[in-house]
């Protein structure tokens, strides 16, 4: 079962960042707070029914290279599609405001940490990215996934 319908998409920004806090400890308020003064540095809030259920941050680390810094679902809410929804909602955006062709990358840190999300390399493959030198690279243009 995906979910359709009662999903709304929030920008991270001071009243998202309390949200997130609660969310996910892991990570102290100051990094979220990165995600709201750094014009570098954007990202999404899942909401299901108004419960915050996913988020996702995207670093950009140079015009064309944007950095997949994390992305959480809350376990009891994976599999229903919102981490795909979250990675389409921030590679349509990039693909808006870029240059014709970006690469969106997910660091091999990233891959590893159990903490973040359990199966994440095929997560990450099901949504067109594939291993690069950077980890795992989805190239973009006007918002769409490249899948040669």
């Amino acid at each position: 079962m995906k979910l359709k319908t009662n999903v709304e998409f929030k920008a991270i920004n001071s009243n998202t960042v309390v949200d997130l806090v609660n969310f996910d400890q892991t990570w102290p308020k100051e990094n979220y707070n990165d995600y709201v003064t750094d014009i570098n540095k954007f990202g999404y809030v899942c909401y299901y029914r108004d419960k915050i259920v996913g988020y996702v941050c995207v670093y950009n680390r140079s015009g064309t290279k944007y950095e997949l810094t994390r992305v959480l679902v809350s376990p009891s809410y994976r599999r229903l599609g919102i981490g795909s929804m979250l990675i389409d909602r921030v590679c349509s955006l990039i693909g808006g405001i870029g240059p014709r062709v970006n690469n969106v990358f997910a660091p091999r840190k990233m891959h590893y940490s159990s903490q973040l999300f359990d199966g994440v390399v095929e997560f990450l493959s099901a949504n067109y990215f594939y291993a690069s030198k950077y980890g795992m690279t989805r190239i973009i243009e006007a918002g769409r996934a490249i899948n040669d």
